[in-house]
């Protein structure tokens, strides 16, 4: 994964952790970096692994969860200086499909405490960011499965802009980025409009 700042690691990442720590529960509250109004929170557990983690943000915001490869490192004061200055810290990639560096990484491994922000990228070639920043960390719920989504922003739909030229309003699920790049405005489609524009680059829509 590709460091936005460059540096030595200053985090250990996959400590030893006791059965406490790994029965607790971390509750992180995830959001697009371009466009933070799309958020999830997700709770996941002590002893579960980045991999979980990633299977869990691949689901809640609608990532394909068999193709791409993803990675998360960890925002880190840097000591030294006389301001405060931070770096990010690699602590592994994700393949969905094989063992990776972040597959046996344990999330209680890593030593978070609440106002730890992590990054998550999606897809090394359209670079979906995220980050990820930590909002507690509780005891487990009987009877609930880990990880899971707890809450996720209200959505606020749009209409499909060719279904509106004939003034009907469908919701869209594509975005038509050629489209909104001429527009300099977001274009939505709806399924059935999404084939007019088979020629451009259109992606889902995440709410």
């Amino acid at each position: 994964m590709i460091l936005r700042t460059t540096g030595l690691s200053l985090l250990k990442a996959g400590e030893p952790f006791t059965k406490e720590e790994g029965l607790q529960i971390y509750r992180l509250h995830a959001q697009f970096v371009r466009k933070p109004s799309v958020w999830r929170e997700i709770e996941i557990q002590g002893n579960q692994t980045l991999i979980d983690l990633d299977r869990i943000l691949r689901k809640a915001f609608q990532h394909d969860d068999f193709d791409h490869l993803s990675g998360f490192s960890q925002r880190v004061v840097r000591t030294g200086g006389s301001c405060t200055r931070y770096r990010e810290v690699d602590l592994g990639t994700v393949n969905p499909n094989e063992y990776s560096e972040g597959s046996d990484k344990a999330i209680a491994g890593l030593k978070l405490q609440v106002g730890d922000q992590l990054y998550y990228v999606y897809d090394f070639g359209d670079n979906l960011e995220h980050t990820l920043d930590l909002q507690s960390i509780g005891s487990m719920e009987i009877g609930v499965g880990y990880p899971r989504e707890f809450a996720r922003n209200e959505p606020k739909y749009e209409y499909c802009f060719e279904c509106q030229k004939n003034g009907e309003q469908n919701v869209g699920n594509w975005i038509c980025y050629t489209c909104s790049h001429k527009a300099q405005r977001e274009m939505v489609l709806c399924e059935k409009c999404r084939s007019k524009h088979e020629d451009h680059f259109v992606d889902k829509f995440i709410y």
